[in-house]
């Protein structure tokens, strides 16, 4: 198997009061409850931790090249307030594993701070991992030394086509909160002459993956981004723009 993917998780804890509270309000199972128990207080909870720690753990993965390993594809990093369990479980070649961590001090740090956090709690996963498996992840530990250098700073060149002397580029800048997709015209040194913001999704790459069908010039001054919708973006090339 090729290992490239990682995530961070919060699983959910049954709160007892709460669904006894629910059993009794609705005259139901335990089961019933604690279904909505995690419906109505975890659920979104666990989703926005899901996207907000992504920006970092979708950038370790496009920067590692895939590990070969025997029975592993993915790594879940579960992040508990206490209690954590030793080992490691394998759920059909997703390998998870416990890390103890403060999930009300991440949720109000600013995006920094939170970007810092995730790469210190994935490194410390990584040293519990790799005491536990044959494989090597030094790719990983690798790819996070490179994320603390470039300042935890998340973006890339989606796409770029040349005509004449300008190059028109889709920029994908990866935040906390959200995915920014700009289109910048730059010179064949690569200096930036003009820079637009297309849009803006939630950071999930289902979403800003939608944007990105193809990139072509239309005519000499105007580029067009077509989504996988078949939407287009018009984006033109200003002369002005480099003149202020």
């Amino acid at each position: 198997m090729k290992l490239k993917e990682i995530e961070l998780d919060i699983p959910y804890i049954k709160d007892k009061e709460s669904i006894s509270k629910i059993q009794q309000q609705y005259e139901i199972s335990f089961e019933e409850a604690v279904r909505i128990d995690y419906e109505n207080n975890w659920k979104e909870r666990r989703r926005k931790f899901q996207l907000e720690t992504r920006c970092m753990t979708s950038m370790i993965e496009r920067t590692i090249s895939p590990i070969n390993t025997k029975d592993c594809w993915k790594i879940i990093i579960e992040c508990v307030n206490g209690n954590r369990q030793e080992g490691i479980k394998n759920l059909l070649g997703t390998y998870v594993i416990q890390v103890n961590f403060d999930i009300a001090k991440f949720e109000i740090m600013d995006d920094l701070h939170k970007k810092i956090m995730v790469i210190e709690k994935v490194i410390e996963g990584l040293d519990y991992l790799s005491k536990c498996v044959s494989f090597d992840v030094k790719a990983f530990y690798n790819s996070c030394e490179n994320i603390i250098k470039c300042g935890y700073v998340n973006w890339w060149i989606w796409k770029k086509v040349k005509r004449g002397d300008k190059i028109a580029k889709v920029k994908i800048q990866h935040e906390v909160n959200k995915v920014n997709i700009y289109m910048i015209f730059t010179d064949l040194n690569d200096n930036t002459i003009y820079e637009e913001l297309i849009g803006s999704t939630i950071p999930d790459e289902r979403e800003y993956a939608m944007y990105l069908g193809d990139l072509k010039w239309s005519d000499n001054d105007t580029v067009v981004l077509i989504s996988k919708k078949g939407d287009k973006f018009i984006i033109k090339y200003f002369l002005s723009n480099n003149m202020e």
